[in-house]
């Protein structure tokens, strides 16, 4: 059904496209979808409403359980705001997310994590946020024990 709604979203179909993400039940898909209607309203001029939309795609993904997927989604909807033009909105987006990765207790997920936010952050044309937020994920990196693990870890960052 996510894919439903995201094809209704894209030929313009919003309505259609609400209707079905509100019979989602998975935080995750909903978020997704709310994703996708914003893109499409804000692809269409509906500024406004694409900001209200992104609003509750962040609202919806902050319910979603387990602190990498939730940290996920914020970053495709910030990346997505990025994407549509509302570049504030996408860095207030990412600086809290930014903050998500601490409840991810696992170093290298967490690091990870914060390497996706740094590479997102810089594909939005923030340069200056990404290299603070590579230089986080550097830091997490070295924290990790193992020194298998850390090499991955690092070699993803670098």
């Amino acid at each position: 059904m996510r894919e439903i709604a995201k094809s209704q979203a894209e030929v313009g179909e919003i309505e259609a496209a609400k209707e079905t993400a509100a019979a989602f039940e998975d935080a995750g898909s909903k978020a997704d979808a709310l994703m996708a209607i914003a893109k499409a309203q804000a692809e269409a001029g509906e500024k406004s409403a694409a900001m209200s939309t992104f609003e509750a795609a962040k609202k919806t993904a902050g319910v979603i359980e387990g602190a990498y997927w939730k940290a996920d989604a914020l970053r495709e909807i910030a990346k997505s705001q990025a994407e549509a033009g509302e570049k504030d909105a996408a860095m207030r987006t990412f600086d809290g997310r930014r903050r998500r990765p601490e409840a991810i207790e696992d170093t290298q997920s967490k690091a990870g994590a914060l390497r996706a936010i740094a590479k997102a952050q810089a594909e939005a044309g923030e340069k200056d946020a990404a290299m603070r937020t590579f230089d986080v994920a550097k830091e997490t990196a070295e924290a990790i024990e193992d020194t298998q693990s850390k090499a991955e870890a690092l070699g993803k960052i670098a």
